[in-house]
């Protein structure tokens, strides 16, 4: 049976960029102008090496606190506005029925926390066998390398995987690798399509 492979971000949480408001608001409690803020904020190699697992997000914030001449908690509550969102129970539960008619349920995506702090939060308790995380394995989304480490950490060749992702470059280079990936665009048109690729038929 194929593996359905799910990105977390902009799937299960949304996939909210940060907008002009955000970047006013902020201004705001930063004393930093709204337009130098949205260029300063993600600055320099630090988010890379956080996505990579090479700082921990402590580490980020810090970094950037000293960067910008902000405090702490203020760094930590932009990124946090970003990151976490009101998580997406109706996908979630979809997915929960797939697997316990037995399809196989993994995770691939950029983040900042590692496999063990992703599967242990309460939104994704038995959800998924494997979480692979760019802050585990050093690489991310979309370098092929990922894609690679994915199916080797699964033991899957690229015909046997199903993969959903919000950007559609992520997306792909799944497909151009062979698999079978899907953008999610909206929560029903994920689940029809995903629906489909297993002969389910999605609840109404």
């Amino acid at each position: 049976m194929k593996t359905l492979v799910l990105d977390i971000g902009g799937v299960f949480y949304p996939a909210s960029g940060p907008d002009e408001a955000y970047w006013t608001r902020w201004a705001g409690s930063s004393a930093i102008e709204a337009e130098e803020l949205s260029r300063r904020f993600w600055h320099g190699p630090d988010i890379e090496l956080a996505n990579v697992g090479a700082i921990s997000a402590e580490d980020y914030y810090v970094r950037s606190s000293s960067r910008l001449s902000i405090s702490i908690d203020l760094v930590r509550a932009m990124v946090l506005e970003l990151f976490v969102g009101e998580v997406n129970y109706e996908f979630a539960a979809f997915v929960r029925k797939l697997r316990a008619a037995g399809v196989p349920v993994s995770a691939l995506t950029n983040n900042w926390s590692s496999q063990c702090e992703l599967k242990a939060r309460t939104e994704f308790q038995d959800l998924f066998d494997q979480v692979i995380s760019s802050a585990d394995v050093g690489t991310t989304k979309p370098g092929e390398a990922i894609y690679r480490i994915t199916m080797e950490r699964l033991g899957l060749g690229q015909g046997d995987i199903v993969f959903v992702d919000d950007t559609a470059r992520n997306v792909a280079v799944a497909n151009a690798l062979g698999w079978t990936a899907i953008q999610f665009v909206s929560t029903a048109q994920a689940i029809a399509d995903v629906s489909r690729v297993f002969g389910v038929e999605p609840e109404q």
